[in-house]
């Protein structure tokens, strides 16, 4: 499996997305959400009727990843922290 933080398959017009970071149980960071960002636009262009999100590994999505948040916290780099929020 690649280490990208989100892979992406499209077939018959169903996108499929998968939350690649299995051990931190697909937490959605930085990385993921700029990759889910960036999914949105290909499914428009590749116009799929239909998004399947699933999650490497045993969990589907342990929410935000709290370590990332921290981070941020702990530096007050609260520009860092906006950005990666949107």
């Amino acid at each position: 499996m690649t280490d990208a933080p989100l892979l992406t398959e499209f077939r018959d017009g169903v996108a499929f997305l998968t939350l690649n970071r299995p051990d931190d149980l697909n937490a959605l960071a930085a990385p993921v959400t700029h990759a889910l960002a960036e999914a949105m636009d290909r499914i428009e262009a590749e116009r799929a009727r239909v998004v399947v999100i699933t999650g490497a590994g045993t969990a589907f999505c342990a929410g935000g990843d709290l370590k990332e948040f921290k981070a941020y916290l702990e530096t007050g780099d609260f520009a860092a922290f906006e950005a990666m929020i949107r």
